[in-house]
């Protein structure tokens, strides 16, 4: 039963990382390495994160979507939580989302070396968890001073 559902929920899956990484549908393999091959950083697992959720009505824990190494891994894991949330027979979330239910908000504090493109793509990675109403806090940590002696 499974399997048939990852053949349904693969096509989808492969879109939404093609759309986030700009690649082609052929690059894609069940092997492909989200790091080494595909070159997905911390960041990019994030938006794709919040990609998946958006695309099948999911929510991916952290402690999962840190461990999965392979496209495959993100396809089965993808499929896993869509089964389950189908046997739950959850209601579908509102467009606020479930974070902004809780009344979650997110605190990104980035050391003072972090250039401004890369502020730039990470508030942009967490544009999504904004328009599903979860307040976004990202600042940059004040340079440290050099005590006198």
């Amino acid at each position: 039963m499974l399997e048939a559902q990852e053949r349904r929920v693969e096509p989808r899956v492969r879109r939404c990382v093609c759309d986030l990484l700009g690649i082609e549908r052929d690059q894609l393999c069940s092997e492909c390495s989200l790091e080494q091959d595909l070159a997905i950083d911390s960041l990019d697992l994030v938006e794709l994160t919040l990609a998946l959720e958006s695309e099948f009505d999911i929510s991916v824990p952290e402690s999962r979507s840190e461990r999965v190494r392979t496209y495959g891994e993100l396809v089965h894991l993808t499929t896993v939580l869509v089964t389950a949330r189908e046997h739950r027979a959850v209601p579908r979330r509102s467009g606020s989302g479930a974070l902004a239910a809780l009344d979650a908000e997110v605190r990104v504090t980035v050391p003072p070396a972090t250039s401004e493109p890369d502020v730039a793509r990470l508030d942009d990675a967490l544009a999504r968890a904004r328009a599903r109403g979860v307040p976004v806090h990202l600042c940059r940590q004040s340079p440290r001073r050099r005590r006198r002696r």
